[in-house]
């Protein structure tokens, strides 16, 4: 399957040519894209990755991730913002020197979807990731790094 952007997804969704629960985390089915954390698309030429880097919302439902947390879309957003704001610093596996940064961002909440006139049925993160390591670009195209992952620190609250 050729990678989609985010532009030609939300195309094919706002289109009905893509159904939003086709843009999902996960999904088994190597026929439809596949959201959280998976590098949808990379620009050789500009050497920007994009794709999901958290999806907390899918069919209206929270997400639970990988390690048993719920991020509230709104502190999403807000993390979203402030890492933005202060680092954009990409690194392989969260450790080490810096090997890119964010230069494109944007969570789709349901009230941008809205404005927006489309439904994707999940609320998450999207970014573009500039890449100039070289070592780390060739790893992207190779397939060695298919996803992104965030960190965070957070209070854990029994809901």
């Amino acid at each position: 399957m050729q990678a989609l952007t985010c532009l030609e997804i939300l195309e094919l969704v706002a289109k009905g040519d893509l159904s939003p629960a086709d843009v999902t985390a996960g999904t088994p089915d190597k026929k439809k894209p596949k959201a959280e954390g998976v590098i949808l698309k990379a620009n050789d030429e500009k050497r920007i990755a994009y794709g999901w880097a958290s999806i907390v919302e899918k069919g209206g439902k929270p997400v639970i991730d990988a390690h048993g947390d719920v991020i509230h879309p709104d502190e999403l957003s807000r993390a979203a913002q402030a890492f933005v704001k202060s680092d954009r610093a990409a690194k392989v596996m969260h450790a080490g020197k810096q090997v890119g940064e964010i230069v494109e961002s944007i969570v789709f909440t349901k009230d941008i979807q809205d404005a927006l006139g489309i439904d994707l049925g999940l609320v998450g993160w999207f970014i573009g990731m500039h890449v100039p390591d070289e070592a780390t670009w060739k790893a992207v195209k190779d397939g060695v790094y298919k996803a992104f992952s965030i960190g965070g620190k957070g209070k854990r609250v029994e809901l």
